[in-house]
């Protein structure tokens, strides 16, 4: 079985629901690069979130049939090229409904990679390096969204690039 690391930050550890009663955000994270998870999991620490870490797409597909995520955070270089892209797609392939929402993560903001991403079925795309109110922004929004289907889903895309 595959090392997958999972925690819960800032909910009840029997419940993982907030105060709202609104069960807590499932996030999974998949990046090659530790400093990078680490980075988003002290970001996330901030949020009630169920956080999930995968370094790679087989632990990553592994942890989403364990825990479905609502909330995808994918970097595109995985350890080939273009991995993240191929998980991607392979989690729209699987999805049952809206969910899980995938937001690529990467360094590359050249448009016919972000196309490619949109291709793929990617719901956003944030360019690296972020900071961390982009992060809880987006969290923010899409937890928003998630309570209160009547609001309009979340665009994380460039400006150039909302298109859908």
């Amino acid at each position: 079985m595959s090392n997958i690391h999972s925690e819960v930050h800032g909910a009840p550890s029997e419940l993982s629901e907030s105060a709202e009663g609104v069960a807590a955000l499932g996030v999974l994270i998949v990046d090659d690069e530790p400093e990078i998870r680490l980075m988003l999991r002290l970001i996330l620490e901030q949020h009630e979130c169920s956080l999930h870490f995968a370094c790679d797409a087989d632990q990553a597909l592994d942890s989403v049939r364990l825990a479905p995520p609502e909330l995808v955070l994918l970097d595109i270089g995985l350890r080939e090229p273009r991995e993240g892209l191929s998980l991607c797609a392979e989690l729209k392939r699987r999805a049952k409904g809206r969910l899980p929402v995938v937001i690529m993560l990467t360094g590359d903001n050249d448009p016919s990679t972000i196309s490619q991403a949109q291709a793929c079925g990617a719901d956003g795309y944030l360019v690296k390096p972020f900071t961390p109110m982009q992060i809880l922004g987006l969290i923010d929004s899409f937890d928003a969204w998630r309570i209160d289907p009547r609001r309009a889903p979340p665009a994380f895309w460039p400006a150039a690039y909302r298109l859908r």
